[in-house]
């Protein structure tokens, strides 16, 4: 039953999203309805798939829950200036959460923009995204940014110190 009701209420907002005029064609509907939903690392992937350009028109997206998957995918795209461009752009939104996976998209890449983005950002007045470079370090795995976690620990904000002992930990950081 339950599985039946999703069904006709996918059915309802497609036929809705693909009646209204509006400039985005029906596919672009129903994957932003799509992503709102869910966002698994199969979906990122076959949305990075689609390429930068795809991607860069998600970002114009005003559901945060899209802007996410989008940047999530271009961080998923390595060795491209142009999903590296766009990433570094992100992180001047002014959406704290654009910024936040927006750094860790781009340590993700192996940019060499990251790292001193993260270096930027661990000292930034905004708690959140010294959390983000928190984690971008583990996943950017530049040892030479390792001594920030420790600095991190003793961060006056709990949440900071708590993100730089999970990341030790998960990583395997002395």
């Amino acid at each position: 039953m339950r599985a039946l009701v999703t069904i006709v209420s996918i059915a309802l907002i497609l036929a809705f999203v693909g009646g209204c005029g509006c400039r985005k064609s029906r596919e672009e509907k129903a994957e932003d309805i799509l992503l709102k939903h869910s966002s698994s690392k199969e979906e990122i992937s076959e949305l990075a798939k689609k390429g930068v350009s795809h991607l860069a028109k998600l970002l114009e997206s005003k559901s945060s829950r899209t802007r996410m998957a989008a940047i999530t995918a271009l961080g998923e795209i390595k060795d491209n200036p142009e999903a590296t461009r766009l990433l570094v752009k992100a992180t001047e939104s002014e959406n704290d959460s654009d910024v936040y996976f927006a750094l860790i998209a781009l340590a993700n890449q192996g940019a060499a923009e990251a790292k001193a983005l993260i270096e930027r950002f661990f000292t930034h007045e905004n708690p959140y995204f010294r959390e983000a470079a928190c984690h971008a370090i583990g996943v950017y795995g530049d040892k030479d940014l390792y001594p920030l976690l420790d600095k991190a620990m003793r961060d006056p904000v709990p949440t900071v110190g708590s993100a730089a002992s999970l990341v030790k930990k998960k990583h395997g950081i002395k």
